[in-house]
């Protein structure tokens, strides 16, 4: 667990308490519980996901630009190839393309990693789908993942790891963690020939 939030939106997190929710949590949540069925099989993990009418209304993750929901829509998307899972991830890749250029200004180096995989969990439901994709959007979304690839780059070690951002130059776990799958998933992606 990342973080555990009270009712009242304080958040506690080892000794220290925080007047802030984690909005990444939920799609966090449920992208384990995708992956939680498709590695036991046992469908009460899907259908946990796919009765969760709050997260999946089409406009949970937008405003956060939530790439662990767009993890768990691009999963989910196996299962119920639905116009509704297609819209929903359109709506927060969107959301991601419009704040990726000033996240880069700012030297959000972390969130611009975690931008990047959402985004290509999005190319990956759209590639794949029967929805109309529309060659503009396409190029929008492949520009602003290379785009962030490179901006991602600059805060890259010599021995690998990652920086957390430009104001916080330390190395975290998070930063190592997101702009690897990145970079992995885009190679998945162009073997794919989604690019």
């Amino acid at each position: 667990m990342h973080r555990l939030y009270y009712d009242s939106g304080e958040e506690f997190m080892g000794n220290e308490r925080m007047a802030k929710r984690c909005e990444f949590y939920p799609g966090e949540v449920l992208y384990g519980l995708v992956r939680l069925h498709e590695v036991t099989g046992d469908d009460k993990w899907l259908d946990a996901v796919i009765n969760n009418k709050f997260h999946l209304d089409g406009h949970y993750g937008v405003p956060e630009k939530n790439h662990w929901m767009l993890y768990t829509l691009k999963h989910l998307y196996n299962y119920e190839k639905t116009e509704r899972i297609y819209t929903h991830a359109k709506r927060i890749a969107e959301s991601t393309i419009e704040a990726s250029p000033r996240n880069r200004e700012i030297g959000n180096a972390c969130g611009i990693a975690t931008f990047t995989e959402g985004l290509i969990c999005f190319l990956d439901i759209a590639s794949r789908s029967s929805y109309a994709f529309g060659p503009s959007l396409k190029q929008r979304l492949i520009e602003c993942i290379q785009e962030n690839l490179v901006f991602q780059l600059k805060y890259r070690r010599p021995e690998g790891s990652f920086l957390l951002s430009e104001k916080q130059k330390i190395m975290r776990i998070d930063a190592v963690q997101h702009n690897v799958s990145g970079y992995m998933y885009y190679a998945d992606c162009v073997a794919k020939g989604y690019i």
